[in-house]
């Protein structure tokens, strides 16, 4: 079957903008963090809003095929037994990445470079916990597609036995040319970026 068109998005930061209370989570920061530092994570907030740029891309395929440990698309093989496992009634796969751009974590150098590390966590956190709105926006958006079919969870390269690795194929198929990933290590650059894979059946 002829390849479907990859589906992009860039969104406002503010439809993407994370809770402050969500920061704190990925900061590690207790529930009660004090007026100080909630103060801070408002600044970090307002300035990652100013330096994101938010898009996410999608790509909605056919699966062709099962072997053992592995699921077959007509653009890439997943090989892994978690993944053959959790999306083995799936009719169809989802392809994402979500990137912010490369300047939060410029920001995030350059503070820790002046000695601001405090400042500089908290807009680290502030930028994961935007990928992970990014995401689920992605996610949301590829759901109203595949109306009146169930969906799974979004799956990530780097989790069980499904390998960092698929992150090339999985850049390959989007197309994508901002977003690169380490032919050594496999992570993305810009570091502010994820990519996912979910599954889909008729109900």
């Amino acid at each position: 079957m002829r390849l479907r068109k990859v589906v992009r998005a860039a969104p406002e930061c503010a439809e993407v903008m994370p809770s402050p209370a969500h920061v704190l989570r990925r900061a590690s920061c207790p529930k009660e963090a004090g007026s100080e530092m909630e103060a801070r994570v408002e600044r970090m907030m307002e300035l990652l809003g100013k330096l994101a740029r938010p898009g996410w891309a999608a790509l909605d395929l056919d699966v062709e095929g099962r072997e053992e440990c592995a699921l077959r698309t007509e653009a890439l093989v997943l090989k892994s037994c978690m993944i053959a496992d959790r999306l083995a009634s799936s009719e169809m796969v989802t392809l994402i990445l979500g990137t912010l751009g490369p300047d939060p974590e410029r920001k995030c150098s350059e503070l820790d470079a002046e000695g601001e590390h405090l400042d500089s966590m908290l807009l680290d956190a502030a930028a994961s916990a935007m990928v992970e709105e990014v995401m689920r926006t992605a996610h949301t958006q590829s759901a109203r597609r595949m109306e009146g079919m169930e969906g799974t969870a979004r799956y990530a390269p780097g989790y069980g036995d499904f390998l960092l690795d698929h992150q090339v194929e999985i850049l390959k198929a989007l197309g994508d040319n901002e977003v690169q990933v380490s032919r050594d290590t496999y992570m993305l650059n810009p570091r502010k970026s994820s990519t996912a894979v979910v599954g889909w059946r008729h109900g």
